[in-house]
């Protein structure tokens, strides 16, 4: 079986030990397996709004650390390696010029809800409901952009991989939301 899981967060201690469970699993049953990791390619995300160095350190650390204890033959995709120039392209074009909750919550890319995954990662974030779209414009953009980043390379790994099976943890936040619109998609 071709197995993809998607990697994102190894500074989230939940989500990696999972991760890890369900590798170790499809390795030891002799599948082949991709883990698909950030490697300080998102702009923004959950673990790490502002994308600062010394944040994207530890979880690719802890990451590295975790898949150190796996049985052999795992495989790492760099999201960073996954988009093309039209993609990049696209990314750029997306309208981050918003006002309102609504505004946000109406930005679709494809068939992926792409306002609505920011908005649930932007909430988590500052643990309120009320989000002031125009104080959190850049962040709003920040996520944005990472999120379509996602998606775009997704939607090329799995048009390449043709993968039997994906796993992702939550698919609520904008990154793993992202990844499961390009899954449905494909």
């Amino acid at each position: 079986m071709n197995v993809l899981v998607f990697s994102p967060y190894g500074g989230f201690t939940t989500f990696l030990a999972t991760d890890l469970e369900i590798i170790e699993q499809h390795l030891v049953a002799g599948d082949q397996v991709s883990a698909v990791v950030c490697d300080y390619d998102l702009e923004s995300c959950d673990y790490n709004e502002q994308h600062l160095l010394q944040n994207c350190l530890k979880c690719i650390g802890r990451r590295q650390s975790g898949y150190r204890q796996l049985s052999p033959g795992l495989k790492e995709v760099r999201l960073g390696d996954l988009l093309r120039p039209e993609d990049r392209s696209r990314i750029t074009q997306l309208d981050e010029e918003l006002s309102t909750v609504s505004e946000l919550k109406s930005l679709v890319l494809d068939n992926f809800d792409i306002g609505y995954a920011v908005l649930s990662s932007i909430i988590t974030l500052r643990r309120n409901p009320d989000i002031d779209v125009s104080a959190e414009a850049l962040t709003i953009g920040r996520m944005a952009r990472a999120a379509a980043f996602v998606y775009f390379g997704f939607l090329n790994l799995l048009r390449d991989q043709a993968p039997d099976r994906v796993y992702l943890f939550n698919g609520r936040m904008a990154p793993m939301r992202a990844a499961l619109r390009a899954s449905e998609r494909e």
